[in-house]
């Protein structure tokens, strides 16, 4: 992997690295979340293109996949395939995807579904929750820097442990 790619990938895991390579080489990770409650996915055709790579590799209901689209802001197409997940992971994506559409409650329900990953990941993400019901729609920096960490943390927790 060359020096370019690795710096767009920062802390990734090495099997997060192989899943999503394809998507961060077309978008960095600095162009990935920068509105926090948003109305429309990204429509970069490089991105795109990245993720059918990464869908004709995992599947199309693949927690990759649903991590994929959340990166590129399409939550509907990544809530469509973690709703039928049941394992920890996918309970955590869920509630970040609720977040995400401003459904804070619905969060923190599935936040709460994840049993113990907030604690893996050492963080909290009802404070964040609450952070983005108050702050959100000015998406103020500090919220955009751990709404990043939170998804890098949650794909090498998936690279771990799926």
């Amino acid at each position: 992997m060359g020096i370019e790619l690795e710096s767009k990938m920062g802390e990734l895991h090495n099997t997060a690295k192989d899943a999503l390579a394809p998507l961060i080489t077309a978008m960095s990770l600095e162009r990935a979340f920068t509105s926090l409650l948003p109305h429309n996915p990204i429509s970069e055709k490089t991105a795109h293109d990245a993720l059918a790579t990464i869908e004709e590799r995992f599947g199309s209901n693949s927690i990759w996949l649903a991590l994929g689209y959340l990166y590129i802001d399409d939550i509907h197409r990544s809530h469509l395939i973690v709703q039928d997940m049941s394992n920890v992971e996918a309970s955590y994506l869920h509630g970040i995807i609720h977040r995400r559409e401003g459904d804070f409650p619905n969060a923190k329900y599935w936040f709460h579904k994840s049993i113990h990953l907030p604690e893996v990941f050492d963080l909290d993400p009802y404070k964040l929750t609450d952070a983005y019901e108050k702050r959100g729609r000015e998406n103020p920096a500090d919220l955009i820097a751990q709404t990043r960490a939170e998804w890098v943390k949650l794909v090498n927790y998936v690279s771990d442990h799926i």
